[in-house]
């Protein structure tokens, strides 16, 4: 029966649309399919999901050939038994009745209900198609005499050697051996007609199994599958597997499963010929090919070996194309007209000629002509078989002259009007037109041209209104009668214009492409908390007469409210940090001290959850004073300690760590640990837990993924280094490393402000908003104080109260910034420039969601006299005012 196991949209539609088919069994000896994906339709050769799943219950068609069962089994189990990756091979019967041969690995793989299956990935090999011609024109399949696979079986105990020879010889040629030194000596005798060895384990396991060893590194035999004759109670068969053993038989035999496999083996063994045959034909063809996907990139499918000597490029340079795409080797000038011709050429599916530029690994250009057939359609993104060679001496003569001049190059066949190159100049000025007979150079087509003095023509664009002369005369162009034509633009200044237009547009795809993946990773973020403030907020109206429910639902309002926050916050210095905008602002302090204040605020989280903590500072003995920013030195230990006592145990332990030593240059180097007895990070994890918005797990996953970024981000920033060292289950160490210049002044005069009661009584302020929920929000936290408020819902209010009220009127004006009719900061410059000499000492103090740098100095040079951002935090609000009024005493 089928299942539909659980799966994101994205995971879905990369289920159904990888290009191999996918098969998920269950674990038991049954292995009934439990779920499959549209390729593996297909390759059974059904059109609908649906039906196939119809035909697959009611029996009408099986995963594995009938005579092919046997060995599936024996992959089935091999898999589950070990629990590694297993590569297999069988036949196929399709909807059609024709045979084919897949090939693929299968694992064991969780799904996210926790049910383990076994899931097979697999690809029509297409090597049944050609089998026969190849079997037929290559002669190096190992046979003996008679044309019967000839086998070595090799035990000590002659009894198991006569019963495998009974059930061997009638299809296959049978040599005996036993002992080690038997099968070397016919192995090196008879190595081009031997198919298989099946042997002892009492034999391979002699001296560490070195003979085994042997056997697979010798490129002589290693192509020959070894099958283990495996002794009872053997638990030596992964370290087999390991070194290359390709089936297990056990005692009692069973004459037909043997010969399955045996057969099976040898198929498996053929293919794998025949693949190394045809791949052979394809690397010694002119020229290289290549298999690609156009879509953002031009995706590398498969490449042969000539494509790699063209250029020189290695194996790292494979790997870079395969994550950046083939373009990444294109002349960067002919990448966009490459791209343009293939996705151009895929609407009518005509094979396409090409001849562009690549670069090869010493950085030199290679001039080339792709001759690409579009084998399919993946969507809307084409899919090319190209046969890619290098062009002729004499097009490279031509093209490397023509193709880097300041003029315009065009070349059509004088017959057919064919576009048989255009330089990149000229591309420029044919992407201006709708169809190729507007080009400007098809004028030519109906004069006569000669090939010994050229025809001026002058033309306007239709479009842009370029004056373009022309000139052009008949040229043999590789032997085709052809027009070339010399375009001139009549003003440089235009050319650099079209230069600097093309970066705007480059980075106007940059910047939209950053912003829809930016989108993309919060959307969940922002709308977990979202969910919480307005499911608890709909709880709390239908519980309206239950005071402590109440109570309950709007603190988790209060909480939702403050991740979100911090999350809103993690943006704007990630934002901050990306575009440059964060300075550090350096002032004398101790590395010390800056721990001890997160401490204090991170205490409480530590001792709800008895979490032992200890600091330790060597040596023991005062700080030198240092130039550092001391509020970024305690953001990078916040973020650390939280995520410490976030990801510890109860009962468990955080301590931090410090080493400082003078150097030469007038500096104290510092070594920071941060260390924890959590949860740990698994390996491949903590290569990118320093990224945006990566976490190290799905145990992990109740944050922005964003404070590591800050803090490698700052660390960075201040000229140091960040590294990280975890074991799963043990714990975490991050290890920082910075210098900081000691400070000139060596004491700092800590003054603690008198803490004052908040009253505001006899004060009077201006609130000017235009959201109905934050202006009630504000003046009930005025009111609560005693100060007396008056209300503007735009910003030309505001303009007109304060212009017509009385001197002294006003002790302050709270303005917000996006406001109909006029923003926030045309109505401060509007007061500030009414010329009233009380206006001068009127505070207009910015409250807006408005938080970034620019935004801060934008109001600043609007006139107003401080920033506060949005959800106003009522103690911040009142010490604002507090001191505003206070520096007038």
């Amino acid at each position: 029966m089928m299942k539909e196991f659980h799966m994101s949209p994205t995971e879905k539609d990369l289920f159904d649309s990888v290009l191999c088919g996918i098969l998920r069994y269950s674990m038991d000896d049954n292995a009934q399919v439990l779920q499959f994906n549209s390729t593996c339709t297909q390759l059974y050769g059904f059109q609908e999901n649906d039906a196939f799943a119809s035909a697959l219950e009611s029996g009408e068609i099986q995963t594995v050939y009938t005579y092919d069962r046997e060995i599936f089994r024996g992959f089935f189990r091999r898999c589950i038994r070990t629990g590694q990756v297993v590569n297999f091979g069988h036949r196929i019967l399709r909807k059609d009745g024709t045979l084919a041969y897949i090939m693929g690995t299968m694992r064991v793989a969780t799904m996210e209900d926790g049910e383990q299956v076994v899931q097979a990935m697999f690809t029509d090999s297409g090597y049944h198609v050609v089998q026969e011609d190849i079997r037929k024109s290559l002669h190096y399949l190992p046979v003996s005499s008679d044309g019967r696979e000839k086998l070595i079986v090799a035990s000590p105990d002659e009894d198991v050697r006569r019963e495998l020879k009974e059930i061997l010889m009638p299809d296959c040629t049978v040599i005996d051996a036993a002992t080690e030194e038997e099968v070397r000596s016919i192995l090196n005798k008879e190595q081009d007609e031997i198919g298989a060895v099946l042997v002892d384990e009492d034999i391979v396991s002699n001296d560490d199994f070195r003979f085994m060893a042997s056997i697979k590194s010798n490129t002589l035999y290693a192509s020959i599958p070894v099958v283990i004759i495996a002794r009872e109670g053997s638990e030596d068969e992964k370290r087999l597997l390991s070194y290359g053993a390709s089936e297990f038989l056990r005692r009692p035999f069973d004459a037909n499963v043997i010969r399955l496999r045996i057969s099976n083996l040898l198929e498996l063994r053929d293919t794998a010929i025949q693949r190394n045959a045809i791949e052979s034909l394809v690397d010694n063809i002119p020229g290289g090919v290549v298999i690609f996907r156009v879509g953002s990139t031009l995706e590398l499918l498969y490449d042969s070996k000539k494509i790699g000597l063209m250029g020189g490029w290695t194996e790292d340079d494979r790997l870079r194309i395969l994550r950046d795409g083939l373009g990444c080797l294109i002349y960067e000038a002919d990448r966009a007209r490459v791209n343009k011709n293939l996705f151009k050429a895929s609407e009518t599916g005509s094979p396409l000629e090409l001849t562009f530029r690549l670069v090869g690994a010493d950085g030199k250009i290679i001039w080339v002509q792709a001759h690409s057939a579009l084998i399919r359609k993946e969507g809307n993104k084409p899919v090319y078989q190209s046969v890619i060679t290098p062009t002729s001496v004499r097009e490279k003569m031509y093209q490397n002259v023509l193709d880097d001049s300041f003029s315009a190059v065009a070349v059509n066949d004088e017959k057919t009007d064919e576009q048989l190159y255009l330089n990149n100049a000229a591309a420029v000025i044919a992407e201006e037109c709708d169809t190729p007979a507007e080009c400007p150079w098809m004028i030519f087509r109906h004069e006569e041209l000669c090939d010994d003095t050229y025809l001026a023509r002058q033309v306007v664009t239709k479009k842009t209104g370029r004056h373009l002369t022309m000139n052009g005369r008949l040229i043999d162009w590789n032997g085709i009668p052809a027009r070339i034509v010399f375009l001139a633009d009549d003003t440089e200044s235009y050319r650099l214009q079209n230069e600097q237009l093309e970066r705007a547009l480059s980075e106007a795809k940059k910047a939209n492409e950053a912003k829809s993946s930016f989108l993309s990773r919060m959307s969940h973020d922002i709308r977990t908390p979202l969910n919480a403030i307005l499911g608890m907020a709909s709880l709390a109206l239908d519980e309206i007469s239950d005071p402590e429910a109440i109570r309950d639902y709007l603190e988790k309002i209060s909480s939702s409210g403050q991740y979100l926050l911090s999350l809103i916050n993690d943006i704007l210095d990630m934002s901050r940090i990306e575009s440059n905008h964060v300075e550090l602002n350096p002032e004398p302090g101790d590395v010390g001290q800056c721990i001890h204040d997160v401490l204090v605020s991170m205490r409480p989280q530590l001792d709800q959850k008895k979490i032992a903590f200890n600091f330790v500072q060597l040596p023991d003995t005062p700080e030198t004073l240092v130039m550092l920013d001391k509020m970024r030195i305690q953001q990078v230990f916040f973020n650390l300690l939280s995520n410490a006592a976030k990801f510890t145990p109860d009962g468990g332990s955080v301590s931090v760590v410090v080493s400082r030593e003078y150097t030469e240059n007038n500096r104290i180097r510092y070594d920071m640990k941060v260390s924890d007895t959590g949860i740990g990070i698994a390996e491949d994890a903590q290569e990118r837990i320093f990224e945006p918005f990566e976490q190290a797990g799905p145990q992990t996953k109740n944050g922005t993924g964003l404070g590591l970024a800050i803090v490698k981000n700052l660390i960075d920033l201040m000229g140091g280094e960040i590294s990280v060292e975890s074991t799963p289950g043990e714990g975490t160490t991050f290890r920082i490393n910075v210098a900081f210049p000691i400070s000139a002044v060596q004491s700092v005069m800590s003054e603690e402000p008198e803490k004052e009661s908040v009253d505001f009584r006899g004060r009077s302020v201006l609130v000017v908003e235009d959201n109905p929920i934050n202006m009630e929000i504000t003046r009930k936290l005025l009111e609560r104080k005693g100060c007396k408020v008056t209300s503007a819902y735009n910003g030309q209010d505001a303009v007109d109260i304060v212009l017509h009220c009385k001197p002294g009127e006003f002790d302050a004006v709270l303005m917000d910034i996006q406001m109909p009719v006029l923003n926030g900061l045309d109505a401060s410059r509007k007061i500030r420039e009414s010329g009233r000499p009380d206006i001068d000492k009127l505070a207009i103090i910015a409250m807006t969601a408005n938080a970034f740098e620019e935004d801060i100095r934008n109001c600043r040079e609007a006139g107003m006299d401080k920033h506060l951002a949005k959800p106003i935090e009522p103690k911040l609000l009142y010490d604002t005012l507090q001191q505003i009024w206070s520096d007038e005493r």
